[in-house]
């Protein structure tokens, strides 16, 4: 098992799908949203990812793109996820922590990202030292 560098993001596609789709999210993502998704947050200008692989295989992976907030910069995580078929087993937290360790020596200052709050990922942030912002709020606006 290894962790590294993701470029060729395409190859998390199926992974991305069989994570989200099922529980606890129960999203319907298909080959092509999923794919576009992934681009979309490969193309941003200061992309940052890394894959975990096990026999060559990827099984999960950390995404996202460090921003100038403030004085500061910081790493904006669109997604964290694990194949359902290995999550329990260590490798989000071994993702997360190579991310952290990764983006300090590269001067990032933190992460900023959202999820919900009473479900499995919750803890696991608030577990590895995530904090939830007092008084703050994730907003969605359907058109």
């Amino acid at each position: 098992m290894d962790i590294r560098v993701i470029d060729n993001i395409e190859i998390l596609v199926p992974i991305y799908i069989t994570a989200f789709n099922g529980e606890p999210w129960n999203e319907k993502w298909t080959i092509e949203s999923a794919t576009k998704a992934l681009k979309e947050i490969r193309t941003g200008p200061r992309f940052y990812g890394l894959a975990f692989f096990d026999k060559g295989e990827p099984i999960g992976a950390i995404l996202g793109n460090i921003r100038t907030y403030d004085a500061s910069q910081v790493y904006y995580i669109d997604h964290l996820f694990v194949s359902p078929d290995h999550r329990r087993q260590g490798a989000a937290s071994k993702l997360y922590q190579n991310a952290i360790e990764d983006l300090k020596e590269k001067g990032v200052k933190g992460a900023f990202f959202t999820t919900i709050r009473n479900s499995p990922a919750y803890d696991f942030y608030i577990k590895h030292g995530a904090i939830d912002v007092p008084n703050g709020s994730v907003m969605y606006h359907p058109f």
